[in-house]
């Protein structure tokens, strides 16, 4: 069982605009992960929708509150948005005390996540939709950030894959159905090969394609689409390869000993004048 504890201390942080806030910065703690707020950013828009004009690369008055998550036990492989933005609460206070419930969106996980090369920390970005002002005095948030824990990664090889609709390519768990290969739209590789798969890529850590000679393909990943159909997704993944071949020897590298877990985070950010 993951015990939870939060500790929490008062810092001033001045931001542009000249307006003075006061940031509670919390330290949580679930077993061996932890998560605290590390940085912060809200700027007033005085030009919303002027990309010339935007303050801070902010498009319209908000924010953003980074995260930082360390673990001092597995690896951290991925953080699921999804999972995160279902376990945020967040609401608006005035002077007079009065409190609004806000998520509906306001306060919400980033697209993107950063890892550690190491796989022992992420920094986590929580957009805010909205920002303290003369009416809004604070905003409060605090949830739960869903991460993907692993023990260790296990090498595989597969030394002749054919590069034909319907083939199955299986990496541990993650089997992969290829589905095309031609010219990529765009960038000068010759070749780009197409995959289909219900598995989330984030149980992949590694994939590489060499000549059946030995040789390695110079590779890079291309795009990521993923539809949802009645609840089940469905992710396509594209690779461009440096040379037009119709065989590959892959070697990939799969996280073994997946765990999901929940680590709290919680911030105030009060306007002082």
């Amino acid at each position: 069982m993951i015990k939870y504890s939060i500790r929490s201390h008062l810092v001033n942080i001045i931001v542009p605009g000249f307006f003075l806030y006061a940031v509670t910065i919390s330290t949580a703690m679930a077993g061996p992960y932890s998560s605290k707020v590390v940085g912060m950013k809200f700027a007033e828009v005085p030009f919303p929708g002027d990309f010339q004009m935007s303050v801070l690369n902010i498009q319209k008055p908000g924010g953003e509150v980074v995260v930082l998550v360390r673990s001092k036990g597995k690896k951290i492989i991925a953080v699921d948005k999804d999972k995160t933005n279902k376990d945020i609460q967040a609401w608006k206070s005035g002077d007079n005390g009065s409190k609004q419930l806000l998520n509906g969106g306001e306060v919400s996980a980033g697209f993107f996540s950063k890892i550690s090369k190491d796989s022992m920390a992420s920094l986590v970005t929580l957009k805010c939709e909205v920002m303290p002002d003369n009416v809004i005095k604070s905003i409060h948030a605090k949830g739960y950030i869903h991460i993907l824990t692993a023990d260790s990664r296990v090498e595989v090889t597969n030394k002749k894959f054919d590069l034909k609709p319907g083939q199955i390519l299986r990496i541990g768990s993650v089997q992969m159905k290829f589905r095309k290969s031609g010219k990529p739209q765009w960038g000068k590789q010759p070749m780009e090969i197409t995959f289909d798969t219900d598995e989330k890529l984030e149980y992949l850590s590694e994939i590489r394609f060499y000549q059946l000679n030995g040789k390695e393909i110079k590779s890079s990943r291309g795009s990521t689409m993923s539809i949802d159909m009645g609840g089940l997704k469905q992710v396509s993944v594209s690779y461009k390869l440096g040379k037009k071949v119709d065989k590959v020897m892959v070697k990939a590298k799969y996280w073994k000993g997946l765990q999901p877990v929940k680590v709290p985070f919680s911030f105030d950010v009060k306007r002082m004048f």
